[in-house]
Formats: C-alpha cells, sequence, structure tokens
C-alpha cells in the first residue's frame, strides 16, 4: 500500500486570503472634500476630481447650477 501526498491547496488558498488586504468598507472614501465653494459660497461635498497630491486637490461643486472648479490645499 503506497501512499500519496497531495498538494495543500486549502493552505496556499487560506494564506492568499490572509494576505490580501481588507477590502475597504466605504468605496467612496476620499472622493468628496468638505469644503466651502468658493462659485455658490455654500458648504458643500466637493467631488474630487484629481489628487489629493501630496498638497493639492482639483475640486467641482455638486450644486446643481454652479459646477464651480477650484483647486484648494488639502493638508
Amino acid at each position: 500500500m503506497s501512499t500519496m501526498t497531495l498538494p495543500d491547496y486549502l493552505g496556499d488558498a487560506k494564506r492568499v486570503r490572509e494576505a490580501r488586504a481588507p477590502i475597504e468598507a466605504d468605496p467612496f472614501k476620499g472622493a468628496f472634500l468638505t469644503t466651502i465653494c468658493p462659485g455658490c459660497g455654500h458648504d458643500v461635498n466637493a467631488l474630487v476630481v484629481d489628487g489629493p497630491d501630496p498638497v493639492f486637490a482639483d475640486l467641482v461643486c455638486p450644486r446643481v447650477g454652479c459646477g464651480h472648479e477650484w483647486t484648494e490645499a488639502v493638508t
């Protein structure tokens, strides 16, 4: 009677699962920045279009009729 050794498939799957980064609970985290729109003067959750690089983010006002685009320092 010979003993047959199988690869540890389940162990490999467990190691891959443990090595993965946890899934972010909020997929929109970092997509909006609470600020005051310089175009309409309202408190808004501006959409981050580009950035943030280490210092600045390009933003767009989400209010209908405004749509103002600006760059703001994020420190």
